[in-house]
């Protein structure tokens, strides 16, 4: 009882201390507002998808490929404007659809390309050749945002990894990858992630 007395009195003198000191009072609610705004920050943080809470900016194609598509011996084939939407993939039902409308697959004997660009459009070519066809092929040498190679079989993407000599992405890029696909509707968890291309085998 004694103790309840002691810590009513404290409260009683902690609030005459308050009542007649406006600057006080400022003080505490300034205090007050203060916890309010770090806690949500907080919940912002602990909510927020690790990639989203990074902006993964497109990057360049490395300096030694620069100039490739104007060798005089073995340049690289750069699609032209008008050639490149035909290169344009969408999804339906998660369900990846080329330009003609048609669920993509790609050749049995190597996986398809894929690009995806600053502005978000994700270009797939099921055909590539070292010296001939390679990412910057997609791009015209220009920045992305991700690249890499993928199987696709009746327009599931089997497999994919973010193996490209020409930008080579961080591994922190093939999250956002996934992550922009899913928003596509396409089932991750039930594609076969591989770290680099030489893992990357036709699946069945």
């Amino acid at each position: 009882m004694g103790r309840l007395g002691g810590l009513g009195r404290s409260v009683v003198k902690f609030w005459e201390s308050f009542k007649p000191n406006p600057v006080k009072w400022i003080s505490l609610i300034h205090v007050g507002l203060m916890w309010l705004f770090a806690g949500a920050a907080g919940l912002a943080l602990q909510f927020s998808p690790p990639c989203f809470a990074q902006d993964l900016k497109a990057l360049p194609m490395r300096q030694e490929y620069v100039g490739e598509h104007l060798r005089a011996k073995d340049p690289v084939h750069y699609y032209s404007e008008s050639q490149l939407p035909s290169f344009a993939v969408t999804f339906r039902d998660g369900i990846m659809i080329d330009a003609n409308g048609d669920p993509v697959t790609s050749y049995l004997n190597q996986p398809s390309l894929y690009v995806i660009t600053p502005d978000g459009e994700i270009r797939v070519s099921r055909f590539s050749r070292h010296g001939l066809i390679h990412h910057s092929s997609l791009a015209s040498g220009g920045p992305l945002r991700a690249a890499g190679q993928m199987w696709v079989v009746d327009g599931v993407i089997r497999a994919i990894d973010l193996e490209s000599g020409h930008y080579r992405f961080p591994m922190t890029y093939l999250d956002w990858v996934l992550r922009t696909l899913a928003a596509q509707g396409v089932s991750v968890d039930r594609i076969t992630i591989h770290p680099c291309s030489s893992g990357l085998r036709p699946i069945p």
